[in-house]
């Protein structure tokens, strides 16, 4: 099957897509930390802000004509799941970057496509191919180069991220709150 070029199934009308998306991200990560750091607006301002004409545009466009049903959405159990994700994903990103700056916020937030990979394999029971696992070990690898991760960085995220998975591997020192001990219940 062949499709003309203006339409949603060509590739240049893909590509296309995909290059206006970049160019709105890098705009809005910019204005996001000018906003931050010169006007001193808060990132939960910007996020309800982006939410606000999210939906006003949404109404909008796709109001009039009845193709927006939110009260089927809201009833999706998935799709209030995905909103939430989606929700505090954004304010995260919003929140990084002020303090590391909108190159290595940007790089950061990406690395979801290494993670949903990996992940994709679990959740989604995905074929994990030789080549999947060399690319998302040297997009890994990459990415930890671009940023300038040093192996102690590396120890902190490590760290994090099982104390956000496993909070009960993480007891506090009696010697103060810097000070921590792992028990045998993380594999950090």
């Amino acid at each position: 099957m062949t499709t003309s070029e203006g339409t949603p199934h060509h590739p240049i009308y893909g590509a296309t897509c995909m290059v206006v998306s970049v160019l709105c991200f890098t705009i809005n990560a910019l204005l996001l930390k000018h906003l931050n750091t010169q006007s001193e607006i808060s990132p939960w301002v910007c996020l309800a802000f982006r939410a606000t004409v999210g939906i006003a545009i949404i109404l909008a466009i796709f109001g009039p004509n009845g193709s927006v049903k939110f009260r089927r959405a809201a009833t999706s159990r998935l799709l209030v799941v995905r909103g939430l994700f989606g929700v505090f994903g954004t304010a995260a990103y919003y929140f990084t970057i002020s303090p590391l700056g909108p190159g290595k916020a940007t790089l950061i937030s990406n690395t979801y496509v290494v993670i949903a990979a990996v992940l994709a394999v679990w959740i989604l029971k995905e074929r994990l191919t030789a080549a999947k696992l060399i690319g998302n070990v040297v997009a890994f690898i990459g990415l930890v180069m671009l940023i300038g991760l040093s192996p102690r960085d590396l120890s902190i995220v490590s760290h994090s991220v099982c104390l956000f998975f496993w909070p009960q591997s993480f007891q506090p020192s009696p010697i103060g709150l810097h000070s921590h001990r792992w028990t045998s219940d993380c594999y950090c």
